[in-house]
């Protein structure tokens, strides 16, 4: 296809596009997320619960039985526990 015929392909469909994207920015979202056990979270498209283990040592996620294991020091900010779910499933 030519640049001007993609172009042109785009152009006619603006109004579709932009009615998408109010629908998209409309739906509902998701909670914020408080990282305590008995929470949902979705890996690999699966609902699964989270089961938040505070103890000394390394942190780390196991995944068994539709729950999240998520292993952390005492006193562990949301954001950090966060951080470590957001690593695990980037890895």
């Amino acid at each position: 296809m030519t640049d001007t015929a993609i172009r042109m392909a785009v152009v006619s469909r603006i109004p579709w596009i932009r009615k998408q994207q109010r629908d998209f920015a409309a739906q509902p979202r998701q909670s914020d997320r408080e990282m305590v056990s008995g929470e949902c979270h979705y890996l690999w498209g699966k609902r699964h619960r989270l089961n938040v283990v505070e103890r000394s040592g390394r942190h780390e996620i196991k995944v068994s039985g539709g729950k999240i294991h998520l292993f952390v020091n005492p006193g562990t900010s949301v954001e950090n526990k966060m951080l470590v779910l957001t690593e695990f499933y980037r890895t």
